[in-house]
């Protein structure tokens, strides 16, 4: 079974600017490259929705709902995958050098 893949305006705008400065500032095929891991990464979570890794340690698989990452390129996409309604959604983009996970905790907070 294939999930739907979204996404949420917060990832949308990101994935546009970071998009945007890879073509100004390193060309088109750098621009490409980062579409393509975009790709993979949807393709890959529509196929597999909880293979990522979660945000919330736990012995046991990730329950439907839970917050999981996975990196496309140089950034982590934060995503929740929903088992009643088989989507994944895609909530936001960050630079793996940022410190993504304290960021991410706002929407641990909202649960």
């Amino acid at each position: 079974m294939t999930y739907r893949v979204l996404t949420t305006p917060a990832y949308e705008e990101r994935f546009s600017t970071v998009l945007d400065y890879r073509l100004k500032y390193y060309g088109r095929r750098s621009a490409e490259r980062l579409v393509a891991a975009q790709e993979r990464a949807q393709s890959l979570l529509g196929g597999t929705p909880f293979m990522g890794a979660s945000l919330v340690k736990t012995d046991t698989a990730p329950e439907s709902g839970a917050l999981g990452w996975v990196k496309v390129e140089r950034y982590i996409a934060v995503y929740r995958a929903i088992e009643e309604d088989e989507a994944v959604v895609l909530l936001d983009l960050f630079h793996a050098s940022e410190n993504w996970r304290s960021r991410v905790a706002g929407y641990l907070r909202k649960e």
